[in-house]
């Protein structure tokens, strides 16, 4: 349950103060989480002013802190109100106050709180800061609709907050909540959730980020448009699905042969056609749920992206690779204690392995 306290109070006042006249802008995350609680949002401004969104951007799935190049565009486009979901902005933060200057700012995100970054321009909302549930699992599809139904009928996009949550691996969590949506749309329940039209249409939006990340603009525009998960099925999407699945199937398929078993933990470089290091990830994680899972792509720019999972918990993946990438230029990683991401210089490869070897058998 939510807390009804001065920071839902303030959230209220937010979407009550959106009028016809102001520019709105959503900045959402590539995955499918990201996608559908900036979709959430979305409607919310469209709802509560009559009008939608006069822009929805994102940035690519990497690059958490706001951009330069995002600031400019923000700017340009005369925004004076910018919602942020699914996005640990506070982790670098400078941005924000750059934002201040021209607009006032709602972030809803489910990350680890890296700084407070509240003020009286920035309303900075995460469910740790309004509720007992665990954060991770406590996705920013299913913050931002909890948050918004208090204020708006949003009962028609429950199928998008349930989407977004199963995209996040947090089924576990909100299975009353999955059960309500299954039994609305007549949808069949799986043994395997992501074998079910909801799963399926978490993978679709994910596999098309995963194919190229413009896509991320493409698969918002088809939810928004979306009455059901069927809907999402059946969009063009779905080209890009099947796609990348038999990419990730192949890495899948060879991962006894590639890579690195040690100790609790799979480190698996992989060199892929497309940026399926995600997917990948979760795909592993659940297979050895006991298991430290660390994908590297080499994305062949002279960089390498991490996706860590860890299903059962017992490592805490975001302070993982936080600690792993310490003091490595250009480096960045966080998430959550389950799923977490970064980025490296292949040049600092063999230096990162060596860090993380060090942590996994201080963890062993």
């Amino acid at each position: 349950m939510l807390k009804k306290s001065l920071l839902f109070e303030r959230f209220r006042k937010f979407i009550d103060s959106i009028k016809k006249d102001d520019i709105v802008a959503v900045m959402h995350h590539t995955d499918s989480d990201g996608v559908c609680s900036g979709v959430i949002m979305a409607k919310v401004v469209e709802r509560k002013r009559g009008k939608k969104v006069d822009l929805h951007i994102n940035q690519k799935a990497c690059e958490i802190a706001v951009l330069n190049r995002t600031v400019e565009q923000l700017k340009r486009a005369n925004v004076n109100k910018l919602i942020i979901t699914d996005l640990g902005v506070d982790q670098a933060p400078s941005n924000i106050k750059e934002i201040e200057k021209f607009a006032e700012i709602l972030v809803m995100d489910h990350h680890k709180i890296y700084a407070n970054i509240d003020s009286k321009k920035t309303l900075f909302l995460k469910p740790q800061l309004v509720s007992q549930k665990n954060p991770a699992a406590y996705t920013a599809a299913k913050f931002c609709f909890d948050m918004a139904s208090e204020i708006l009928d949003m009962s028609d996009l429950d199928w998008v907050a349930a989407v977004g949550l199963i995209g996040d691996c947090a089924f576990n969590l909100w299975k009353d909540f999955l059960e309500g949506v299954f039994s609305k749309y007549g949808i069949e329940k799986k043994a395997n959730i992501f074998e079910t039209d909801l799963g399926k249409a978490s993978s679709i939006i994910s596999d098309a980020e995963c194919f190229d990340s413009a896509n991320a603009y493409k698969a918002f525009d088809i939810v928004y448009g979306s009455s059901s998960p069927s809907d999402v099925l059946k969009s063009e999407l779905l080209k890009y699905h099947e796609t990348v699945e038999s990419e990730t199937m192949y890495w899948m398929e060879h991962v006894n042969e590639f890579a690195e078993f040690i100790d609790d933990a799979i480190i698996y470089l992989i060199k892929p056609k497309y940026q399926i290091k995600p997917a990948l990830s979760t795909r592993l994680s659940l297979k050895y749920s006991n298991k430290t899972i660390i994908i590297l792509q080499d994305f062949g720019d002279g960089m390498i992206g991490i996706s860590a999972r860890r299903r059962d918990e017992k490592v805490a993946v975001n302070e993982l690779l936080e600690k792993a990438t310490a003091g490595l230029e250009r480096a960045n990683a966080g998430g959550h204690i389950p799923a977490a991401g970064g980025r490296i210089r292949k040049d600092d490869l063999s230096k990162f392995k060596d860090n993380l070897l060090h942590l996994v058998s201080k963890h062993g």
